[in-house]
């Protein structure tokens, strides 16, 4: 497992999945002709990720491109996506379909997962080439869910606020982040770096909270209230389904992770009346 996989299974980890990475999923010969690799290896992901409370399967594919170009929208759509062979897994409708298929049929003779429970394949990109509105339209469209940068850093400074975890992102974390979000709302110059400023990584100007901050699951941060929340030391904002525009308030610690509660099946928003 490299270093970005990592610190990807250990956010998601932090947010309630069970994680299992470099996942071999044992095709039969009649799946590697299907996908025309009759003499391919067993099929291996990055990470393999499941929430019990959400019944939700992912696949997380993980490129970290942080000292390149990053991640195109082309790659995914346009003359040149069916060529594409860094994202097989995407490109390939047939190969997807066959691999997802076998690894659903795989976790649940394991005991991992409920019968029906259906795989959903996602990318934790590091960084996206130019504007990645299309990128997330095309992600969107397909069904797919896309783990962007300010969901990575939004995971981190959670990490941050945490008792002691053995873990490199975690130790990572606290070293840079927990004098600036310390019990008392003191902050130093520490900060996290984001792509267009420098945003000070306390309790009160989290990453996460910032009015157009949109995590995972297209939910957008409004603007913040000022009412008490009900997590400790916590206030409510208000958050916009990028889906179906419905608007409910979120304690802030929940932004990063938050699903619609209309259309994705969240939990209840918090009243902002």
């Amino acid at each position: 497992m490299d270093s970005f996989e990592q610190l990807v299974a250990t956010v998601l980890d932090r947010a309630g999945y069970w994680v299992r990475t470099s996942v071999k999923v044992n095709l039969t010969r009649e799946d590697k002709h299907a996908t025309g690799r009759p003499s391919a290896p067993r099929w291996e992901l990055d990470i393999v990720a499941y929430s019990g409370r959400e019944n939700e399967l992912l696949v997380v594919e993980c490129k970290s491109y942080l000292d390149s170009a990053g991640v195109r929208a082309a790659s995914f759509d346009g003359p040149k996506a069916a060529k594409e062979t860094r994202y097989k897994l995407f490109s390939d409708e047939l190969l997807r379909r066959v691999v997802l298929s076998r690894l659903e049929t795989q976790l649940v003779e394991q005991g991992f997962c409920p019968a029906g429970t259906k795989a959903r394949l996602c990318l934790a990109a590091g960084n996206i080439h130019g504007d990645p509105v299309p990128l997330r339209a095309i992600f969107d469209a397909k069904g797919w869910k896309l783990f962007e940068r300010s969901w990575l850093i939004s995971g981190l400074e959670a990490l941050a606020t945490e008792s002691y975890e053995n873990s490199v992102a975690s130790i990572v974390a606290k070293l840079l982040l927990r004098e600036v979000v310390s019990p008392r709302g003191a902050t130093t110059s520490a900060a996290v770096e984001d792509d267009d400023d420098t945003v000070p990584a306390t309790r009160g100007s989290g990453y996460s909270t910032r009015p157009g901050f949109t995590n995972a699951n297209a939910q957008t941060v409004v603007r913040p209230t000022g009412l008490p929340a009900t997590d400790h030391g916590q206030s409510i904002y208000v958050l916009r389904c990028g889906h179906c525009s419905e608007e409910y308030g979120a304690n802030g610690s929940d932004i990063w992770l938050r699903k619609c509660p209309k259309c994705q099946g969240g939990r209840p928003g918090l009243s902002i009346a």
